[in-house]
């Protein structure tokens, strides 16, 4: 299995709940430098852009499911069973189950695209949209590395920039990396203000922490 050499997320938020959608749009780009080729078999799903209706949006955050690349199998891990849960009127178990399966119907299979003249050297980039929580707070949301990538040593690294919307405010409190088996926060964000009033967000980190930017208007 390919180590991850180093993983630079970078997302720019664009505040289009400021003119009248119901949400902002982000675009993702990934740079990906492994130790050894990344195997053909090894897919990610994305967001597929698609307006997701609130309902569903708040299904999802009711159940935990976030929207950020995992392999298919990860999204749809344990819904082998959604017509047993049904059946035996597990009311939990099925929405569970009927959430991964929206998830993955709102995902689509990235394009890992090799950068020319280099040697395991990856660009993965998609786009979505964040809707607002009942705080009309916005949250980004992304663990790195992605599935089935490993980190191994010292010269390691994931790190994540994040432009943030023109006239947002970035809440550092409930914005943090974390590990994702304990929860427990593993290092602090660095926010700059620039002149443009987009509040840019940076982390980095030598292992595989969930980021979370939270912020609002």
């Amino acid at each position: 299995m390919p180590n991850i050499l180093i993983q630079d997320l970078t997302a720019i938020i664009n505040g289009t709940s400021r003119n009248g959608a119901k949400y902002d749009t982000v675009h993702v780009e990934t740079l990906i430098t492994t130790d050894q080729p990344i195997p053909q078999n090894l897919n990610w799903y994305v967001p597929n852009g698609c307006s997701v209706p609130k309902e569903i949006s708040d299904l999802f955050k009711a159940n935990h499911i976030e929207m950020y690349p995992q392999t298919e199998e990860n999204i749809l891990k344990g819904t082998e069973d959604i017509l047993e849960q049904a059946k035996s009127n597990s009311l939990p178990g099925t929405e569970i189950d009927a959430s991964k399966l929206l998830l993955r119907a709102v995902m689509k299979l990235s394009s890992l695209v090799p950068v020319e003249g280099t040697q395991n050297c990856y660009i993965v980039s998609y786009d979505y949209k964040i809707y607002p929580a009942q705080d009309n707070s916005f949250e980004f949301k992304v663990v790195l590395p992605f599935d089935g990538l490993t980190m191994i040593n010292a010269k390691s690294l994931v790190q994540t920039t994040v432009t943030a919307p023109v006239n947002s405010k970035i809440n550092s409190v409930k914005s943090y990396a974390a590990d994702l088996s304990t929860n427990k926060e593993v290092t602090q964000e660095t926010v700059v203000q620039t002149t443009t009033k987009r509040p840019i967000v940076t982390f980095q980190y030598k292992q595989d922490p969930i980021f979370v930017i939270n912020y609002n208007y």
